[in-house]
């Protein structure tokens, strides 16, 4: 990273004013400015230096002969260079937090036009509960005033009398 005259300003002044840490010294250097030097190179570069600095640790055992710094390097190398490998894939597929908290919001206005699409259906239902509740009323009425023999003998006519209204209709279609 390559660091501006103000920064290196900052710097110097800090350290000859004594100061153990310089405030403001690492703005700006925040999201894709920290892992461009990652997300930017290709997945074969990453993947063949992690695989190559995995055999070269691998193969540092058996050359070392006992030196105990190469081994403990080497551990670490083992370890480390797969994780490498791994933390690519997971930075590529993440994406950038731009592209995240832009699905994000995405996904937020859809349930908010599918909130407003329930609110339509409650107030459309609240309607007809409404609707029948008058007619449940109504019904009541009905049944406690003893008319309920009364209602089926209606009933009754009604059906008879559409049935006999449907007979003379065909009967006068046929003769004209």
């Amino acid at each position: 990273m390559e660091v501006d005259t103000h920064t290196k300003v900052k710097i110097a002044t800090g350290l000859r004013k004594g100061k153990k840490a310089v405030s403001g010294l690492f703005t700006g250097c925040k999201g894709e400015n920290t892992d461009g030097g990652v997300t930017s190179a290709p997945d074969l570069v990453i993947n063949t230096l992690g695989f190559a600095g995995f055999c070269i640790a691998i193969a540092a055992f058996p050359l070392a002969a006992g030196g105990v710094v190469v081994n403990i390097v080497g551990s670490f190398l083992v370890a480390f260079c797969p994780y490498v490998i791994y933390q690519k894939k997971v930075l590529q597929d993440l994406g950038s937090f731009r592209s995240l908290l832009n699905s994000l919001r995405g996904k937020i206005n859809g349930f908010m036009l599918e909130n407003d699409q329930l609110q339509a259906n409650i107030q459309r239902l609240s309607s007809s509960v409404d609707d029948l509740e008058s007619i449940e009323a109504d019904f009541s009425k009905l049944t406690g005033s003893n008319n309920v023999d009364r209602l089926v003998e209606v009933i009754k006519e009604t059906k008879h009398v559409n049935t006999q209204i449907r007979v003379s209709s065909r009967s006068v279609l046929v003769i004209a």
